[in-house]
């Protein structure tokens, strides 16, 4: 009953697991996070989040150190684990879960010049001739 009266008189009432999740947030605490698809393995992960990123099998196993019909077992594992009927479906799911994202590209440099500092790329544009 006194659930239903502070909800009444607009008091909120949590759990004691989502009570802890909001102090834990508030106080400046980090609530532990968690690993998308933990059905997975680690490696079923990482080849998860590189199909999302698009590209073929052969990328995958270059990228990764493996042969092609490693990669495909992965696929298939990451496949049936998810419950997905198709490769489609594992990448909509899987950049839903935040995966697929590339890493941020840093910007080139050229090799340090006098003080040994790093300098700015330097992009040479061929000369037209009219």
């Amino acid at each position: 009953m006194r659930a239903i009266h502070a909800v009444g008189s607009g008091e909120a009432i949590f759990g004691p697991a989502v009570a802890r999740r909001v102090l834990d947030l508030f106080s400046g605490r980090s609530a532990p996070t968690t690993v998308p698809f933990p059905q997975l393995t680690a490696r079923e992960r990482e080849v998860l989040d590189l199909v999302a990123r698009a590209g073929s099998n052969g990328d995958f196993a270059r990228q990764l150190h493996l042969s092609d019909k490693t990669v495909r077992n992965h696929i298939s594992n990451i496949l049936s684990k998810l419950q997905v009927a198709d490769r489609a479906h594992a990448i909509v799911r899987a950049r839903e879960a935040g995966l697929g994202r590339a890493p941020a590209a840093k910007a080139p440099t050229t090799p340090p010049h006098e003080g040994g500092v790093p300098g700015p790329a330097r992009v040479q544009t061929p000369l037209r001739h009219p």
